[in-house]
This record gives C-alpha cells, structure tokens and sequence, in this order.
C-alpha cells in the first residue's frame, strides 16, 4: 500500500469542511498534525486523533462540523492507524533479521522475547516508560548497571532520576551543574557540538572514545575512562575502591573504566534522557561481540527514540487542549471541567470554595490604540501576574474569553476581609504596577468575588454571583474589587 501523502489528509480535510485550504490553512494544519503524530505510513496514529480533531475543528468555525464527526472521516478515509506501540515489536523483529546471521541464535532470542516485552508495556507515561527502558537494557541487552538521567541543555544541569544494578547514593538527586573535567560535561559539550569534528574522529582512531549521533539517540563509548582527559579522576577511584559517603563499596580496582552512555533526544530539545550502561558488577565487558552488540543495541534504541517521540506527542497535544496558547494558563474548556469537579469536592467535604472573575479595564482601548500585538503582551502579563500570586497547583487560573480570567481558589473562604478578597485586592494592585515598555499607559483589572457556601448553592450560582459582582465593579468606577452579597 502506498505511503498516505500529508497532500493526501488536506485534500480530504478541505472535501470534509466543504472549503478551498488557503496557505494560512496549510500552515495551521501543519502544526496540528506535526510529523511525530504519524506512522512511518503516513496515517495518523489513533491515539492523537480525538486532540487532533478538536484543535483541526477551531481552525474552520461555522462550517457546522464537529471533531466527532471529521475523526469518523478520517477513519473511513483510512487515514488512522490503529497503535498502541505493540506494532513496533514487528519492526524490532526485522531489524533483528539482519542481527540473526551474526548473533548467537539462542542469545538473540532471549533478547529478542525481552525486547517483546519492553514494547509491548511502552506507553505515554515518560517514567513508565524510563522504567521499561532500564529493564530492556539489563534483562535483554544484558548489562548489569543502569543509571538514568534527565540533562537540561539550557541550565547544564543533570538530575538523577532512578538506577537498578547500581550501588551506592548518586550526587545528582538534586538538579546540578557536574565538574567542569568530567564524563557528563563533556557529553554536554559533545551534544551542544562544541566538540570538533576532527577531534571526535581522532578520538576513534585512537580508541579514546566513540561518539555517533542518529538524529533521534546518540551514544558516547569510553572503553578505559583513565585514558580521557575528561574524566574526574576522583569520582572514577570512588567508583572502583568505595566512598562511605555515597554510600558505596567498590567495584575493584580496574572494574570501573568501561562505560557507556546513551542519549535520547533529538536537535533542539531542551531536555534530554540519559541512560549510564555499565557492567562493573559482573567484571564483563560491555561488549562479547562489538559489532553485532552495537546493531542490537541500535535496534533498541530505535525503538524507544520512536516510543519516546510518540509520548512526547501525545503530552503536548494534551497539554495544547487544555492550556491557552497565548498566556499560558488553562482554557475555557479547562476551566468548565475544573470548576465543576471542584464544586463536587467542596459539597462532599463541606469546605468553602471562591471564584474570582476578572477583566482587564479598557481593553478593546488598548487594542485599538496601540495594536493587538500590544495587547497581547498585556494579556500575557496580566496572566504572570495572576499566576505569580496564587497557590501553585492548588487554585486554577483560565484564561475564560477575551480580556476576561477566572481564578478557582478551593478551600478558601469569601467575604470582606477573608482569604479570597484579600487574594483578589494583590491582584490587583500588581496587576496595577505592570508597565509596557515604550508605552505611556497603565493597566487596571476589575475583580468580581463569590464564595460557597456563603454566596452561592449551586455551581450555576456561584458563577452567576461572581459575574454579576465583577459588573458591578466595572459600573462603580472600574480597578476595584467587588464581594458578592
């Protein structure tokens, strides 16, 4: 079957909406549908489908269609593949074919079973799947020791997040800049391509040390760490002779010098995975047959790079029909939802629930007169502010229509004085201190504050209530806070 074109969806997404896809179309469809949401033939994998659907539906209002509706065309156009990860074991397997002739057989098919079962578990949990990634490397690839890290390339930073196979305390539980003469800087270095060509090549020849790159998974090889000039020395002596204060006894002198690390992150990302392979524990060396080990091992990686993106997809698809692109804060959807289930909790467990509207004065003036593109940085400081002030992962800010937030506070109680007014008022003399650079205008927000159970008995109330208070404020002079009675 031939591969399904990106041509191929637009034309069936122009037919569906009934219009003429214009360049801006094209170019908000591409960002909708990015390459990392497709199958390798061409189809959309079935898990992005419903986000897709509903992001694809904004981009042609009043056409009267709806996301449940295109899903089902896409479907019947045969443009959805239906995955669950399991259909990349098929891959594993032949690429495994090309391994078989130079592998033991028996070694390749116990691999090959734990292999099955690494993508078989592999899902949208990036922990999880660290998790079944560490497995694979020990029980199917067969190395002893596996450490796994999270590197930020912006900060320099390396953060330990799990180990099996491994002894001792790490010193990265903690986010942290490594020495600067270290294995893990230099991998920082290698990656940001602040090492030459010429000196990685030379390194090869020499046996220092291997560096290859795949676009998605990278790894660095060090067969004697004492023979790089990178290495901390120190650290290398704790790993062979023990440290009482990482907690570590010792793998035996000349253990601890071959090692391996393996990256997974494409160009550009941030944030990337670094898993630390090694065998000090059983005293083997990291490869019996180097050529056909690197093959498997490249296989593997393949396959959780592909894993890996695919989860990424789906979080950010998420986290794009929850959150407002311009400000950063949950949606309107969001908030509907939120609201609600915060509502239930607060009936159930009889504790005070507030919500705050808020509306940003003269707006549609500051649109006017000094363009959108100014009004768009007010909005998105207006959101910092707001999100500066209240609690973190507690209360809920939305971006709820146009100028217009909306702050859920759970747990905290309504009226003059109280927690929720006192809240409301800081947000609004910071939000009265914003200044935009260049401009000679200020920036005032009116608040409107109900509270159950005090104001409110029912969630259409509250809303109600905190609506007709915020009017009240913006007929009572505007910047201020007004309590619903």
């Amino acid at each position: 079957m031939p591969k399904i074109t990106r041509g191929a969806i637009y034309h069936a997404i122009s037919r569906f909406f009934g219009v003429t896809l214009s360049p801006q179309h094209k170019s908000q469809l591409l960002k909708v549908i990015p390459q990392s949401v497709r199958t390798p033939d061409g189809k959309i994998a079935e898990p992005f489908v419903p986000h897709l659907a509903l992001e694809i539906v904004k981009i042609f209002p009043g056409t009267g269609k709806t996301a449940e509706e295109l899903v089902k065309e896409l479907r019947n156009n045969d443009f959805v593949a239906q995955i669950d990860f399991k259909n990349l074991y098929q891959m594993l397997l032949n690429e495994g074919k090309v391994v078989l002739s130079a592998v033991k057989q028996r070694d390749l098919n116990a691999r090959l079973l734990a292999l099955q079962e690494l993508i078989h578990d592999l899902g949208v949990n990036p922990d999880e799947n660290r998790k079944i990634a560490t497995r694979c490397l020990r029980e199917a690839l067969g190395y002893s020791g596996v450490r796994v890290y999270t590197l930020d390339l912006e900060r320099g930073t390396w953060l330990h997040r799990f180990a099996e196979g491994e002894e001792g305390i790490s010193r990265f539980v903690s986010p942290k800049v490594p020495a600067e003469n270290s294995e893990k800087a230099f991998l920082s270095k290698l990656l940001q391509g602040e090492v030459s060509l010429e000196e990685i090549a030379q390194a090869r020849a020499q046996g220092t040390y291997e560096w290859y790159q795949n676009g998605e998974w990278s790894y660095l090889y060090i067969p004697d760490r004492t023979r790089c000039p990178f290495v901390e020395y120190e650290q290398l002596v704790r790993d062979e002779k023990g440290d009482v204060k990482q907690e570590r006894n010792g793998y035996g002198e000349g253990v601890a010098r071959e090692i391996l690390y393996l990256v997974f992150g494409k160009k550009g990302d941030k944030r990337v995975d670094v898993y630390l392979v090694n065998n000090w524990k059983t005293k083997k060396p990291l490869f019996s047959e180097k050529e056909q080990d690197i093959k498997l091992l490249r296989t593997f990686a393949s396959a959780l790079a592909q894993a890996r993106n695919l989860a990424y997809a789906y979080h950010k698809l998420q986290d794009e029909s929850v959150h407002d692109e311009l400000t950063g804060v949950h949606n309107r959807r969001y908030f509907n939802r939120k609201i609600n289930n915060e509502f239930i909790r607060a009936q159930r467990s009889n504790y005070p629930l507030s919500l705050l509207m808020l509306d940003i004065d003269h707006f549609k003036s500051i649109n006017d007169t000094y363009g959108h593109q100014v009004g768009d940085l007010v909005l998105r400081k207006v959101a910092e502010v707001i999100k500066a002030i209240v609690r973190d992962k507690i209360d809920t800010v939305a971006r709820y229509g146009g100028e217009e937030f909306a702050v859920i506070l759970p747990m905290v109680n309504g009226g003059k004085g109280a927690n929720a007014s006192e809240i409301a008022e800081r947000i609004r003399s910071e939000v009265e201190k914003i200044k935009i650079e260049t401009f000679d205008f200020g920036v005032t927000i009116s608040i409107g504050l109900a509270s159950f159970p005090k104001n409110a008995s029912n969630l259409a109330e509250l809303i109600y209530k905190a609506d007709q208070a915020l009017y009240r404020a913006k007929e009572n002079g505007r910047n201020r806070v007004e309590i619903s009675s």
